[in-house]
């Protein structure tokens, strides 16, 4: 199994028209090291019901769904991926299981809390291979999608969080397709971000936050060579990182 993933430029927009909020700023992630960053929560909803109408969404994967609905939506690239199905971390069977590429699906962050994470993957000529989803006019980008029980839904898995690398060379192309279809972001910050071996480096992270959600686009992501577009359901997704820290398993 491998992953698909291309540069060429395609006529098909990725990015999706949704309501704007105000700013914060955003966290360190991967062997990047981020200096002087910090995120700052978007307001606080109700614990017994939240709301989460206005949330983001990434084609036709809004944040706050359910894991049941994720798995019953067509895939908006069935055309270009014909037979993509999802796997998650949750149900994955020995045959998907044994092969090396869903190692990324069997080890990962909030694995020990709960935290399940799906991909999509297709049937091509060469095998089984992970499923793109078009951003703007430029890159078709594998996405993980990750979900979390909430109580306060039923107890039933809910997508907090889609996170999306792309080649960072194309970073300022893409934040000039959303400021398009968005407008001017909520925030934009650059900040110093260092290498393994300590050379630094000024990132940018662009932000699109709404009362209940972030869009995140940062020019350096886990290493120099790929940005990172992130869909943040923020109370869950604070929530998932303070069980991490706390090492507690337990729904919200």
């Amino acid at each position: 199994m491998a992953k698909a993933e291309t540069s060429a430029p395609v006529t098909t927009s990725g990015v999706e028209s949704e309501q704007k909020g105000t700013g914060g700023a955003k966290r360190p992630s991967g062997d990047v090291e981020r200096v002087n960053n910090a995120r700052q929560p978007a307001a606080a909803q109700s614990a017994s019901v939240p709301d989460w109408s206005d949330a983001y969404a990434r084609r036709s994967y809004k944040l706050g769904i359910t894991l049941k609905d994720f798995k019953a939506i067509p895939f908006p690239e069935e055309t270009r991926y014909p037979g993509t199905f999802p796997v998650c971390s949750d149900n994955l069977s020995a045959l998907e299981g044994s092969d090396a590429d869903l190692v990324d699906l069997q080890y990962y962050p909030g694995q020990n809390i709960g935290v399940i994470k799906c991909q999509f993957f297709y049937k091509a000529d060469v095998g089984v291979m992970q499923a793109s989803l078009f951003l703007g006019s430029f890159h078709p980008i594998t996405n993980d999608f990750y979900f979390f029980r909430v109580k306060s839904k039923n107890d039933e898995p809910i997508l907090f969080l889609i996170s999306s690398p792309f080649v960072s060379n194309a970073f300022d192309d893409v934040v000039k397709e959303f400021e398009e279809v968005f407008g001017p972001p909520s925030a934009r910050s650059n900040s110093e971000v260092q290498n393994k071996i300590g050379n630094k480096f000024e990132n940018t992270d662009v932000i699109y936050q709404n009362t209940s959600s972030e869009i995140l686009l940062s020019r350096y992501g886990e290493n120099l060579d790929r940005s990172l577009l992130e869909y943040v359901l923020v109370e869950v997704y604070d929530r998932v990182k303070k069980l991490e820290k706390d090492k507690t398993k337990g729904p919200l």
